[in-house]
């Protein structure tokens, strides 16, 4: 279970097509999702792209993250330096990326890419939603004996 003393880890990773984000303390999953990217997100650059997973996992279990530190392990390292950098000197789209990335306490970790194997997966095996502010899927009935 959920353990708000302990250290909270989020690892996002994105493939070509969608995005996925694993929420972890010690090592044990909390919760997961994965989102499909649209077509003009999929031309993205992959800094920006790699950002947005991050944005994407932060917002995503906002519950869980917001007003508290995270760690955030990723396995693109340019992104560790670009997060570091003043607002001003990033691209248009990307500023407004870091701008809602500034409401939570992020601290960055570079991972190497075998060792985000759940994320890894989330992002390659997304479920694809008409409307994309849907986050989870719908039941439409349950049946009780």
């Amino acid at each position: 279970y959920y353990d708000p003393t302990k250290e909270l880890v989020l690892q996002v990773e994105n493939s070509k097509d969608g995005v996925g984000a694993v929420l972890m303390q010690d090592w044990r999953l909390i919760e997961y999702a994965s989102w499909a990217l649209t077509a003009s997100e999929r031309k993205w650059a992959q800094i920006e792209k790699e950002a947005l997973a991050v944005l994407f996992g932060v917002q995503r279990f906002d519950h869980y993250t917001y007003g508290r530190r995270i760690v955030v392990e990723n396995d693109h390292k340019p992104l560790e330096t670009i997060l570091r950098e003043p607002l001003c000197s990033a691209p248009k789209r990307f500023q407004d990326i870091l701008m809602k990335l500034n409401l939570y306490d992020i601290e960055f970790k570079f991972l190497k890419g075998e060792k985000l194997v759940i994320a890894d997966i989330l992002s390659r095996a997304y479920v694809k939603v008409t409307d994309p502010a849907e986050n989870r899927l719908n039941v439409f009935s349950v049946k009780i004996k």
